[in-house]
């Protein structure tokens, strides 16, 4: 629930975080516990949407439906 704010950062804070994980000494950066090099790699944006706000990437079934999801609600009024 503490963050740190810290000048050198700008408008950004120090936290822990249960979906990004960054080490930059050692140049890891992970998104739900997965490599960002295979995220990169391996996944389409909307997989990667589903792993950030479901919290694990999508079987081929919830893949359909979350892309459907997205393109019923794609217009904008």
């Amino acid at each position: 629930g503490y963050i740190t704010l810290d000048d050198g950062y700008g408008n950004t804070g120090s936290c822990q975080s249960s979906i990004t994980f960054i080490d930059g000494d050692k140049g890891i950066l992970r998104y739900r516990g997965v490599p960002i090099e295979e995220l990169a790699e391996q996944s389409t944006f909307v997989e990667v949407a589903h792993l950030l706000i479901m919290g694990h990437l999508p079987s081929s079934t919830e893949l359909r439906r979350f892309s459907d999801l997205l393109t019923q609600n794609e217009m904008l009024h």
